[in-house]
């Protein structure tokens, strides 16, 4: 793989010690121009993906770099500058399929873009701020503004293209925008920042107030199906280091329902349940034992185990399950069923005194 930008780097290289008062050197111009032509010529001849993605990973980011060091932030113009981003956005437009996704964004483009996007939340904010939308939930959504903007913050090309997603979908809403548009258009956004999913829990908490225990499980069940919905028409995401919004707050809301369900279950705990003195390997044989012999007419071990579950509490536990009374049907150990013959013994000599 052929290295070509070795004069555009010796080339910023002299730039930069000399005094930027001429922001137009010819000699970078054309080095630029020619560069443009070879690069794109090249592009064209390599005959694999591997090939292409190895040769805009090391020429992007190099580009990158050299229009960064050309960067005055005290100039008004940046001549040159501008002149290696004009020649990187026509590199990375030829291959965007390759382009890596970790490309920095150049300080000369960032701060273009940054005063672009400043103007236009300006506007978006007051939309808001007229259509009532609480406070504290605007600076949420101020974030990706703020932080695109803010110095210690390094965006790449993709927070670029997000921000411009971002902001286009809520101009175009902002205006007769109210809060559950607006969090259901930053869901459907991916924006995963977690001041919003904090934002989203406190609003399904609302939402699910007043609302009896049915009411909160049906509900929880929609606001996940509309989530997941939501998901499916949009696959970006805000910060790529973190887990979607959608799976954070769907996580979130099955941890709500267990919830819900053990509540459930507690207030309806069977308050009539039979205590048994026996273990619970020996109720289950004993239920099973019963159940051979035609004591009890149920339709199958499944239906009977659920109710013994439902029904007893065994020596040390009080609370049974189902399937696991349905894994004791059928014990080896003779210390199981030795108790239980006993038992049997001692009943059966019972009964007879009142016959014979």
């Amino acid at each position: 793989m052929n290295y070509e930008l070795g004069l555009l780097e010796t080339l910023a290289e002299w730039l930069k010690k000399q005094p930027a008062i001429n922001e137009e050197d010819i000699l970078l111009q054309e080095e630029t121009k020619r560069l443009r032509k070879v690069m794109l010529q090249h592009l064209m001849t390599l005959t694999n993906d591997t090939q292409i993605n190895t040769y805009l990973q090391i020429h992007l980011h190099k580009l990158v770099e050299v229009c960064d060091a050309l960067y005055h932030p005290e100039n008004n113009n940046n001549h040159n500058s501008t002149t290696v981003l004009e020649l990187l956005t026509a590199i990375r437009k030829a291959a965007p399929p390759f382009v890596p996704l970790d490309l920095k964004l150049p300080l000369l483009l960032r701060n273009i873009k940054s005063e672009n996007y400043k103007a236009q939340w300006i506007n978006i904010n007051k939309m808001l701020s007229d259509q009532a939308i609480d406070a504290q939930f605007i600076d949420i959504i101020a974030y990706p503004f703020e932080s695109f903007s803010n110095p210690k913050f390094q965006p790449n090309w993709s927070n670029d293209n997000y921000l411009h997603i971002f902001i286009d979908n809520l101009e175009d809403i902002a205006e007769k925008a109210n809060a559950d548009l607006i969090i259901h258009l930053l869901i459907r956004l991916g924006f995963n920042y977690s001041r919003f999913t904090a934002y989203c829990y406190r609003w399904i908490q609302q939402k699910l107030e007043g609302k009896n225990q049915e009411g909160k499980l049906k509900l929880l069940w929609m606001l996940k199906k509309e989530i997941r919905q939501l998901e499916l028409l949009n696959s970006i995401s805000f910060d790529d280091r973190r887990l979607s919004i959608v799976d954070e707050l769907c996580k979130w809301i099955d941890e709500e329902h267990a919830s819900l369900i053990y509540q459930q279950l507690e207030t309806s705990a069977n308050q009539m349940k039979i205590n048994t003195k026996l273990k619970v390997l020996q109720l289950a044989y004993w239920g099973k034992l019963q159940y051979d012999n035609g004591i009890y007419d149920e339709v199958n071990l499944d239906i009977l185990s659920e109710k013994i579950a439902f029904n007893f509490s065994s020596k040390f536990q009080e609370e049974l399950s189902a399937p696991s009374i349905k894994s004791k049907f059928y014990p080896k150990d003779r210390s199981i069923i030795e108790p239980i013959e006993e038992l049997l013994v001692k009943m059966l000599a019972e009964v007879r005194q009142f016959l014979y």
